[in-house]
């Protein structure tokens, strides 16, 4: 047995290096004829005598086709007055920006709003020059047709005519070579025109990219100039001597050259002022019109106490991301703060909130309104030193006030830990001003004010989408609906708390991260953050992703939850279906959603399933078995 074993496996051997042999054989053959063959030039063949003719006139319709689609190109009298008007607001931003360095003003939300600006200069230029490069191109296009055509022709020529026979095609080779300097001509002279306009592009991008170098520097300097910035102590003779004629000349000067609301500032935003007023007057007669329906709300019966303070918050919030921050900066931001914080402390007036609460939202937006106000009348530095002091000693004697109201009221210890770990974060900017630390206590006091402030307004929203969403599915018409009857506790819930963590994931953070400096802008604080992630193999999964992903899953539990009760409750409990029957389909789609929802989160973090398809056949195919009782019980409606 041992020797037909042997022979048996030789064969099989010489059979599979004979295949391996022939496989590399092949695949050298291949190669080989995948190796381009060295050319040749081949002689160039005159065309028949009767087509010089016919190819002569063709060039003349070609040459009317192009003076047709010459006449349609690009306006650049256009292009000019866009591109002017973009070098002016360059123009404007550059002197806005000389004015704050010799003002010696190194505040970085400054710097950071003329670089919105001149960001959305960028876009536009950007979409400017998109249809001039497009032009360009085809203009290109045609130049190489037309010189290919004057290169064919020539070689023609030398080729028909070289012993100067045929006298009569002289004149139609001559005709034909002017026909094409004329279509180069019209393309050259347009192409000329395009290719100017393109430099000055090109220019105002070299100067966009200079002025954002230079803002990138500015605020590096400033941010590092908070922490090293250092003034006299406030008990030594240097503070005390700057209080003097002199300073009073400086405060004269700055209220001089403040830029208040005037034509300027209707020029720039007239529009959105008309329609944040418009939206105002809508929320303010729906609020009028529907005041029962909201008295009835238990969330929304303040906004009923409240209408014209509703319209004003609400408009305010919402075009708030509207507004064109150039040269009217300070200005602009004071305007929102007076609006939006008068109307938010009327709004909080009408809440059912304990004293300490109300009083401690009223504080906070005098000071932040205050401090805008002194930002826009420049005040000078020993003033502001002392506005530094005071207001956090004031602050910091409430919090202690207020955290022995919450221990006698037998409020929340959260509450009270807080109020406590303030008062200590403002007795420490007291210390670091008063012993000469002026850039770390200003910035650490402003940015807390700043971020207290949007954060209360932004709390007050998320309250009223929380009753706006109770709305919707308690006392709309939709809570009568089989699907969502009987859940109108379980989805508002989780609704809200869904959009809760999306506002403070995609508005909260980015908007705090971006006050205290870690970035230069909203739109570039949330890019950043969304942008952040790790790589695992070939696959970058950023926090962007990941959130997506997780409403993805949020979204299949919810969606699960709902279709689970409308089945039993709707549908299975009417056919009168066993208890455990109803218990396994519900169970069976609660395991199919959350499938299909882990799957598309996968798909969504990048994921490549290729061969999804075969594991789901597979699945498939087992709970068609696994449900043949089921089904039939169902059917049959045992």
């Amino acid at each position: 047995m041992r020797y037909p074993a042997k022979k048996i496996l030789s064969v099989v051997l010489s059979i599979a290096v004979f295949l391996l042999a022939s496989h590399v054989f092949a695949q050298e053959q291949t190669s080989g004829d995948q190796t381009p063959a060295p050319t040749r030039d081949k002689p160039v063949s005159a065309p028949d005598l009767a087509d010089i003719i016919p190819q002569a006139t063709k060039l003349s319709a070609d040459l009317a086709t192009l003076k047709n689609r010459a006449t349609d190109l690009l306006d650049v009298l256009g292009f000019e007055k866009n591109y002017a008007g973009i070098e002016e607001k360059l123009q404007g931003a550059a002197a806005q920006l000389q004015q704050i360095k010799d003002s010696k003003d190194g505040d970085p939300d400054k710097f950071a709003e003329i670089r919105m600006v001149i960001e959305r200069q960028k876009e536009l230029l950007e979409e400017i020059s998109q249809p001039l490069g497009e032009t360009i191109r085809q203009l290109g296009a045609w130049r190489n047709h037309w010189q290919a055509q004057q290169q064919q022709w020539n070689t023609w020529q030398s080729i028909i005519l070289k012993d100067g026979e045929l006298d009569p095609l002289q004149s139609i080779f001559a005709k034909a070579m002017a026909t094409i300097d004329e279509a180069l001509e019209i393309i050259h002279s347009q192409l000329g025109q395009m290719l100017t306009v393109q430099e000055r592009a090109g220019n105002i991008q070299a100067k966009i990219i200079a002025l954002n170098a230079e803002i990138d520097a500015l605020i590096l300097a400033a941010r590092s100039g908070v922490r090293v910035n250092i003034s006299p102590p406030m008990f030594s003779p240097s503070y005390f001597y700057q209080y003097s004629r002199q300073l009073w000349y400086a405060l004269l000067k700055g209220l001089s050259e403040s830029s208040w609301v005037g034509t300027r500032f209707v020029d720039q935003q007239g529009l959105i002022v008309f329609l944040q007023i418009f939206f105002s007057l809508l929320v303010i007669i729906a609020v009028y019109r529907k005041r029962q329906v909201i008295n009835d709300s238990q969330r929304w019966r303040f906004l009923a106490e409240r209408p014209f303070a509703a319209g004003i918050f609400f408009g305010t919030i919402v075009f708030m991301s509207f507004y064109q921050y150039r040269g009217l900066q300070d200005t602009l931001q004071l305007y929102l703060a007076i609006v939006g914080g008068i109307s938010f402390a009327r709004l909080i007036s009408a809440l059912n909130l304990v004293s300490w609460k109300r009083q401690f939202v009223y504080g906070v937006m005098i000071v932040y309104i205050i401090s805008r106000l002194l930002q826009v009348i420049m005040l000078p530095l020993p003033l502001m030193r002392l506005f530094t002091v005071m207001t956090p000693l004031a602050g910091l004697i409430f919090c202690l006030r207020w955290a022995d109201e919450t221990r006698h009221q037998k409020g929340s210890g959260v509450y009270r830990w807080a109020l406590r770990l303030s008062a200590c974060y403002l007795a420490f900017v007291i210390l670091a001003e008063i012993w000469g630390k002026h850039g770390l206590a200003e910035f650490l006091f402003l940015s807390l004010l700043r971020s207290t402030a949007p954060l209360l307004g932004l709390m007050l929203f998320m309250y009223v989408i929380r009753g706006f969403i109770e709305w919707i599915f308690r006392s709309s018409p939709l809570q009568r609906t089989a699907l969502f009857y009987g859940n109108t506790d379980i989805i508002p819930r989780r609704v809200t708390l869904f959009i809760n963590i999306a506002i403070c994931g995609l508005i909260l953070l980015p908007g705090i991260l971006f006050i205290w400096g870690a970035y230069d802008d909203m739109s570039g604080a949330i890019k950043g953050l969304l942008s952040l992630g790790f790589n695992l193999g070939s696959q970058r999964i950023t926090l962007g992703l990941v959130i997506i992903s997780a409403g993805i899953l949020y979204g299949s539990f919810l969606a699960s939850s709902i279709i689970q009760k409308l089945l039993t409750d709707q549908v299975l409990a009417r056919r009168r279906v066993e208890i455990g029957v109803q218990i396994a389909i519900a169970r069976l789609v609660h395991y199919v959603l959350i499938f299909i929802g882990f799957v598309m989160a996968l798909l969504a973090l990048g994921f490549d399933f290729t061969k999804l398809t075969i594991v789901l056949s597979a699945l498939g195919v087992g709970i068609g078995f696994g449900l043949q009782s089921v089904v039939n019980n169902f059917v049959t409606g045992n």
